[in-house]
């Protein structure tokens, strides 16, 4: 026993353990929670979400990051498309640069199913990272994606009102 020890310890020394948040911590000081909700659609439970930001405090001028975790199966292009409306519904025009958007989060986003996390990070340079759980699955540099993707739930605009007071820890 003593002899397998020896021999593990120096293998233990090389493993990282996964990173806490799904890698939230890389681009977020110390974060924590700000709020959470639920977004159901008829009665099915879509997902979870969960806006993390430095201290617990938001502001869309600082890092933050959008934990969806899914509650049922959905196609990476789906949710493309589905983020696209969203992005149109709050006001954004013009088309040629949504249509760029749009094929970008094709290529980013995979399909989920129930237990899948996605993460979205708006990072302090304003770039958008995304990982699948704890890998990075894709970014977009464009400040603007930033603002009209992540606007889908944390604007004051957006179609669900409710779910925007829950994340931003409002009763």
């Amino acid at each position: 026993m003593h002899k397998l020890l020896l021999i593990l310890l120096p293998l233990l020394l090389f493993i990282k353990p996964a990173s806490a948040n799904n890698g939230i911590n890389e681009y977020i000081k110390n974060p924590k929670i700000v709020g959470q909700a639920s977004f159901k659609y008829m009665f099915w439970h879509v997902y979870d979400i969960y806006l993390y930001a430095e201290n617990g405090l938001y502001s869309s001028e600082k890092p933050f990051a959008l934990r969806l975790v899914y509650k049922r199966d959905l196609g990476g292009n789906d949710i493309a498309l589905r983020s696209k409306q969203e992005i149109k519904k709050l006001g954004f025009k013009d088309k040629v640069i949504l249509e760029r958007w749009y094929r970008k989060m094709i290529d980013i986003f995979p399909d989920v199913s129930n237990g899948s996390e996605l993460i979205g990070i708006y990072s302090k340079d304003k770039r958008s990272i995304f990982f699948d759980k704890n890998k990075k699955i894709g970014e977009e540099n464009d400040p603007d994606f930033g603002k009209w993707f992540f606007d889908i739930w944390l604007s004051e605009k957006n179609l669900y009102p409710k779910l925007h007071k829950q994340l931003l820890g409002r009763k």
